[in-house]
């Protein structure tokens, strides 16, 4: 395959809430290749309020599109809607501007494959202690990956093109605006080279979209759908979904699992042979911040040193079980624990949780942060004892995986996980925390008692986790899902 983008595809594009959209941001972020992020135009205010990522700005930009404006935050070049000439791009200015330019594009793939081959070990990041000090120190692209090893292409987090078509989704089955998302695609597609790879974010919608698309070009178009568990339970409930999954993965030239639970569930989809399993990641040195700000951080809490702090970060609904830890805490502080539980997040189930903690006389023991920025995500991290988010199945939602557990993990936190789902692939039961049956208030409480009792299995615990992070850094499972993909 010519050294071109790669594509990542996605209708909703919120990376930083976490799951589905965080990894496909990721794997795009540290992908060896120039990445372009394909997605919805900004319709929600939830993007404008800080979920959007760097490069993506508010900035509209107006160009005529079948009498339409076509809001942008990318390089021209792949905008089916068209420019002045003075102002278009060579279309090899993906990333870096003008730095960077294919100058013979049927070299790069092969080139870089052998020089994957001959150097497959190795740091991951460069600079002083592995950590990712300046944007300056990146490689910079050229045009061949023949001139990096393995080691510099996976080495720095290069933030992707975004391309906002106006997409529209009612449903994940087919209607009206099913048709007119799978025309878009095609007439975006249909512009650029049509060898061309697309990473889809779900079998359903994104990947059954694409059906048209595959129809068409066949070969000259290699879908990777990546799977994430609960979609595969949703299309259990409908025959028509159940249709539209199993079309989608069979046009999926690979299929990427975030855990081995998840594959099973796709396997009642599609051959088990076409599902690998790449589990998620976490910055790993974003989270290795120096002591005195983790304790700043804790006394802005306004709890004494020697209580045990509680943290959960995920949003409020009955999945993630909030409810079962603040019972929890309340029967454990009449034992004469001293703990705190720290709730971080938005959702549903805030007014009900704030009442809970009424009823059982906690409010000077729970603190509710509300929605945080990506940096106080961190600090609460680091600053927090013990990670808790023992989830729950509620009707066709699951934990797949748990991308928190990992955050929590390199911060150094002990987490206490659920037992469906993709939870105990996160977590070690016994390593790096404790796995039990969120719906079983006396395993919870028992699980939270031997944490808060015990600082010696803690500190152990907290060492175990932060080398099980370090295995899951981003560009690690980047690099992981670049090689499966080489080969396919």
């Amino acid at each position: 395959m010519k050294n071109r983008p790669d594509f990542f595809f996605t209708y909703d594009f919120f990376p930083k809430v976490g799951g589905a959209h965080l990894w496909l941001y990721k794997v795009a972020c540290y992908w060896p290749l120039p990445a372009v992020i394909v997605t919805a135009e900004i319709a929600s205010a939830r993007l404008l309020r800080g979920f959007a990522p760097r490069n993506d700005t508010e900035k509209r930009r107006s160009l005529a599109m079948t009498g339409k404006e076509c809001s942008l935050a990318m390089t021209p070049p792949f905008c089916h809607c068209e420019e002045p000439e003075a102002t278009k791009q060579s279309y090899g200015s993906l990333r870096g501007g003008a730095e960077y330019r294919r100058s013979d594009p049927q070299q790069g793939h092969y080139e870089e494959r052998e020089a994957r081959r001959s150097d497959p070990t190795g740091s991951l990041r460069g600079g002083p202690k592995g950590r990712r000090s300046n944007p300056k120190d990146y490689p910079k692209m050229t045009s061949s990956l023949a001139d990096f090893t393995v080691q510099e292409l996976f080495a720095a987090e290069n933030l992707p093109e975004i391309v906002r078509l106006p997409f529209h989704v009612s449903s994940w089955g087919i209607d009206k605006n099913f048709l007119k998302n799978s025309y878009f695609l095609w007439k975006f597609f249909k512009k650029t080279q049509k060898s061309v790879t697309i990473h889809a974010v779900k079998a359903i919608p994104e990947a059954a979209n694409l059906l048209w698309l595959k129809f068409l070009w066949k070969d000259k178009l290699r879908i990777i759908t990546y799977a994430h568990g609960e979609e595969f339970l949703v299309a259990k409930t409908s025959k028509e979904l159940r249709w539209l999954t199993r079309k989608a993965l069979q046009i999926s030239d690979l299929v990427i699992a975030n855990s081995y639970s998840t594959q099973k569930l796709a396997t009642e989809f599609c051959d088990e042979e076409k599902i690998h399993v790449v589990h998620l990641g976490v910055d790993f040195e974003d989270y290795q911040i120096p002591k005195n700000e983790r304790q700043e951080w804790r006394k802005n809490w306004g709890f004494s040193e020697e209580t045990v702090i509680l943290l959960t970060v995920a949003r409020m609904e009955p999945r993630k079980n909030q409810a079962a830890v603040i019972r929890a805490i309340a029967e454990l502080r009449k034992e004469g624990l001293p703990l705190a539980y720290v709730i971080a997040g938005a959702g549903e189930e805030e007014k009900g949780l704030k009442e809970l903690v009424q009823k059982h006389n906690l409010e000077p023991w729970v603190k509710f942060l509300g929605k945080i920025s990506e940096e106080e995500k961190i600090k609460s991290f680091c600053a927090a004892d013990i990670y808790v988010m023992p989830s729950i199945q509620v009707g066709p939602m699951i934990e797949g995986f748990g991308i928190v557990f990992m955050e929590a993990a390199a911060a150094g936190l002990p987490s206490i996980a659920g037992n469906v789902g993709g939870q105990p692939e996160a977590v070690r039961h016994g390593e790096t925390g404790f796995v039990i049956d969120g719906k079983n208030i006396e395993e919870l409480k028992e699980a939270i008692r031997r944490l808060a009792q015990d600082e010696t299995l803690r500190q152990k615990m907290s060492e175990a986790a932060r080398l099980w992070a370090r295995e899951h850094d981003w560009s690690l499972v980047s690099k992981k899902i670049w090689e499966l993909v080489s080969y396919v």
